[in-house]
């Protein structure tokens, strides 16, 4: 987990304890007390205390108090960098999202309502049966083709040569993708009042800034 995570969990923490201590006395009881009764928010405030090592002292090992459970319990996916609470969040996000689109159904083939619309979008894609392989694959060569890749799939040890830098530019300009680095213009980090180009190397799992900013 990086640090903004582990600072959340140890914040959540602090507040999660000094809510059962003034929760122990009715008497003294404060208006926030209300917070976070939903039942989602409660969910989490359980995975967050979960994460905790109450055995380490946070003072003598930061890391390990809020860390070290956590990676004890959780696997990292063999496809990703770093697995945290927000890459959770986004897998649950992603199940639920999933469940409700197969849970639509409509009872028209004129879509009506935007939830018949949605239904309808997400059914022909979902449907395999109605897809034409022959005409994807064929579509597929002929995007290759235009981005300067004139044969699929090449053949180890072929003698044809392709100029990969071009197929770059082809690709960047044409499909606005970037794959091996990004251009930026984000304010300066040591003068936010300027702008500055910022050259990175290109990211194919999407960083936690584009996470939260999603």
């Amino acid at each position: 987990m990086n640090r903004k995570i582990a600072t959340m969990i140890l914040l959540v923490t602090a507040f999660a304890s000094s809510w059962t201590s003034e929760n122990k006395d009715p008497v003294n009881r404060h208006r926030h007390d209300d917070v976070c009764r939903t039942p989602e928010c409660r969910e989490m405030g359980i995975k967050l205390s979960h994460a905790i090592d109450r055995s380490k002292h946070p003072c003598d090992d930061f890391y390990g108090y809020v860390c070290k459970k956590w990676k004890q319990n959780n696997t990292i996916p063999p496809y990703l960098p770093s697995y945290g609470h927000v890459w959770l969040i986004r897998e649950e996000l992603a199940k639920r999202l999933q469940d409700i689109l197969s849970n639509l159904t409509t009872s028209t083939r004129q879509a009506e309502s935007l939830n018949d619309k949605i239904a309808m979008a997400y059914q022909s894609c979902m449907k395999e049966d109605s897809c034409q392989p022959e005409g994807e694959i064929s579509r597929l060569r002929e995007t290759l083709r235009e981005f300067g890749i004139p044969k699929w799939p090449m053949i180890p040890g072929s003698n044809g040569t392709i100029d990969w830098k071009e197929i770059y530019r082809k690709i960047r300009v044409g499909a606005d993708m970037s794959f091996i680095f990004t251009v930026n213009l984000l304010p300066h980090l040591f003068n936010t009042s300027q702008r500055a180009i910022y050259i990175q190397v290109s990211n194919f799992v999407p960083s936690s800034y584009q996470i939260y900013t999603a």
